[in-house]
């Protein structure tokens, strides 16, 4: 019961406070246009994200700091410190006054900071260099991959709720950070939901990414045989990006600038609908909550990979349907 009253809490406060988050990142101009990333065929205001920031941070610390006993403790208090970090490169990202390497740089110091406080979690596979640089370098990616999938309505704000929804099931000590977070990204829907008024921005999707990122490596370092059932959650975004990114990479193009070339934009071009997009997303979601369920619950491990795969599959191979041959 006081687990529901923390999702709805945040849940209304980050609804009652999102009109007021429009009303000033309109003031401040601070607008996509149509030729950006989003989907969108009108200008709509960025930024919105700061309201699941102001709502969901203060009450996470909080409830971090009343559980001491909690698990990695000291990690997850540590990472919504630095949290702030990302929120201040968002931010002046989303006012188009920090280069791209200042960004990254402000973001590899949040990652590192509280993988200091976090114990061996691929000990027994790989050297600790390893281990920290390659959760290092993930978490720095997720920060990234979720700031450009904030381009149809609704999409990154859901995903974030599920996932964050996901990782408190396998690991409930994430619960003090996770369900703020939840609660934050659902009110924050009431605005962001198709035909959405306003879209994350730099601030939030990357403060989204950070703490989502965050949960998932406490996860698994409680138990590295959830490490493929807690990726699984974000399979989607993790896919999608990375292959888009990748296959930009290789063909010489500057895959670090706004293009329209992600799985959800390819699908609007065809003709899908925001509301569409969304459904399907969802869709996709529960396929792949429900692959990680049951890696959780009967012990699949690593295993988890291969049916979390088959979702994913699917529906690149719908969009390429829909896309026709020649494509």
């Amino acid at each position: 019961m006081q687990l529901f009253v923390v999702v709805a809490a945040c849940a209304v406060l980050s609804a009652l406070l999102a009109p007021k988050i429009i009303a000033y990142c309109i003031q401040r101009r601070l607008i996509d246009d149509v030729n950006h990333r989003s989907v969108h065929t009108l200008p709509t205001p960025r930024g919105g994200g700061l309201g699941i920031v102001l709502v969901s941070l203060p009450i996470a610390t909080a409830l971090t700091l009343a559980a001491p006993s909690l698990t990695h403790h000291s990690f997850l208090l540590a990472m919504l410190g630095c949290s702030l970090i990302v929120c201040i490169a968002g931010w002046l990202d989303d006012h188009r006054v920090l280069p791209l390497w200042g960004k990254l740089g402000l973001q590899a110091v949040a990652a590192a900071i509280p993988l200091y406080f976090l114990p061996p979690v691929f000990d027994d596979l790989f050297p600790m260099w390893f281990d920290r640089g390659f959760l290092w370098l993930g978490w720095i990616w997720f920060m990234n991959l979720y700031n450009f999938m904030d381009g149809a309505d609704g999409q990154a704000t859901t995903q974030a709720a599920i996932i964050a929804v996901g990782v408190f099931f396998i690991f409930p000590h994430s619960a003090s950070v996770m369900l703020p977070v939840a609660g934050a990204a659902l009110g924050f829907l009431t605005v962001n939901r198709p035909k959405a008024k306003i879209y994350l921005g730099d601030i939030g999707s990357s403060y989204l990414g950070y703490i989502l990122a965050g949960g998932i490596i406490t996860a698994i370092a409680a138990d590295v045989n959830h490490a493929v059932p807690a990726t699984i959650i974000s399979f989607y975004f993790i896919c999608d990006a990375t292959y888009t990114t990748l296959k930009r990479a290789l063909k010489g193009e500057k895959f670090w600038q706004a293009h329209r070339q992600f799985w959800f934009q390819r699908a609007y071009q065809q003709g899908l609908s925001h509301g569409q997009l969304l459904w399907g997303m969802l869709k996709l979601n529960a396929a792949l909550a429900l692959v990680a369920y049951l890696g959780v619950h009967f012990g699949w491990g690593w295993w988890t990979f291969i049916p979390g795969v088959v979702p994913i599959l699917y529906a690149a191979a719908k969009i390429r349907h829909l896309e026709g041959p020649g494509q």
